[in-house]
């Protein structure tokens, strides 16, 4: 993982050589005597990589979500929402004022830990390896070339599926942290008399 991020950093840094590394390209290079394999496989690896990260962000989060609907089923019997809004207009004690305010906390965040594993399991846009750009002339283009395009190619899909995945990774933490101020405000409003 390593490698990829150097030669992306790297890559980044030289845009100009990015841009005309192709243009460079001489038959009389031997393929053998450059690391396009070496990257070439990296890169695949990677996206692999990043690929299960999102699988396994996405499983998670609908097996939270499977979580939380129980959680509703059963929360929505002990903790009453319409029972707490006709109190708040009478005078209350601290622990009337306690258990309205854990009641509130928890409907809130609930709607949060929802709205953020909905985010983890949405249908983004991920880029993908456009399979149509392989034409005849690029099957017939010299293979160092067309490595150093499949290279790229899956560097920059490689990039966005790891900005997206660290997005799926915060919102899922959001989400954790969202259930568990949930148990915490639904056992503070059960135990309080």
């Amino acid at each position: 993982m390593g490698n990829s991020k150097f030669f992306y950093n790297k890559a980044k840094k030289k845009t100009k050589r990015k841009k005309n590394i192709i243009d460079r390209v001489d038959k009389k290079f031997d393929i053998q005597q450059t690391s396009i394999n070496e990257c070439l496989s990296i890169v695949q690896n990677e996206y692999q990589l990043e690929k299960n990260i999102k699988q396994s962000l996405e499983t998670r989060a609908g097996s939270l979500l499977t979580v939380a609907g129980t959680l509703c089923v059963f929360a929505l019997g002990k903790v009453s929402l319409a029972e707490m809004i006709k109190v708040v207009n009478q005078p209350i004690s601290f622990i009337m004022a306690v258990k309205i305010l854990s009641c509130f906390i928890f409907y809130l965040a609930y709607l949060l830990l929802i709205v953020n594993l909905l985010k983890v399991i949405g249908v983004d846009k991920y880029s993908k390896f456009e399979v149509k750009n392989i034409d005849a002339d690029f099957i017939i283009s010299n293979k160092l070339e067309s490595s150093i395009k499949i290279i790229i190619t899956y560097r920059d899909i490689i990039t966005q599926y790891r900005e997206q995945n660290k997005l799926k990774a915060n919102k899922f933490k959001w989400a954790i942290l969202n259930l568990a101020i949930v148990l915490a405000s639904m056992a503070i409003y059960i135990n309080i008399l």
